[in-house]
């Protein structure tokens, strides 16, 4: 089994983009895999996100991109137990319109019916302590398995003796995965570069 941990800042187009590459290459595989998207709500990595991104780094600025991050988190996580093709599929459909308008109820909610989500059920979810802990659970797994930029992808492959995964961060080429899902092993997928 490989499993694969995509730390994601939900508001950028390159983190969304490359998550949904790597979901695309899965797919063509035979082999199966476990396929984790994991917003991130960090607050050095969004100040990052908004010091590259605007040009008026005020106050109000981050913490609107702090609330957007986290009301999505949130949003992300309330959907994967309903449906997660359904929660991968919101952050692709709301990541492009968050490019023009910002995040509101409104703007999730149009996103959620077009997706044909129950909204009361949805809000449950939203607002339960279960939600926030699994927001908070993977706040505390990207710390452990110190995620320092977005995006970031850890592949571990359980089907070789390998106790170890690799990380793929923001700076690394994104066609260095094709290689990892070919190859069981991660040396010889890096040292084929």
């Amino acid at each position: 089994m490989v499993e694969i941990y995509c730390f994601i800042n939900p508001m950028d187009v390159c983190s969304v983009k490359r998550t949904e590459y790597i979901y695309d290459l899965i797919q063509q595989q035979e082999q199966k895999y476990k396929f984790h998207i994991i917003p991130i709500t960090n607050f050095n990595l969004i100040c990052d996100y908004v010091q590259k991104n605007t040009t008026n780094r005020c106050l109000k600025n981050y913490n609107h991109g702090m609330d957007t991050v986290y009301n999505l988190a949130l949003d992300y996580e309330a959907l994967a137990t309903l449906n997660r093709c359904k929660a991968a599929k919101y952050l692709r459909d709301i990541n492009p319109l968050l490019q023009e308008v910002p995040y509101s109820r409104e703007l999730s909610d149009q996103v959620l019916r077009s997706l044909d989500i129950c909204l009361p059920r949805f809000y449950k979810r939203k607002g339960s302590a279960l939600t926030k802990e699994r927001v908070q659970r993977n706040q505390e797994l990207a710390q452990q398995m110190g995620v320092t930029s977005l995006p970031s992808h850890i592949i571990f492959n359980f089907n070789v003796d390998q106790d170890y995964g690799i990380v793929l961060d923001a700076n690394e080429d994104i066609h260095l995965m094709e290689n990892l899902l070919e190859e069981p092993s991660i040396e010889k997928a890096v040292s084929s570069l």
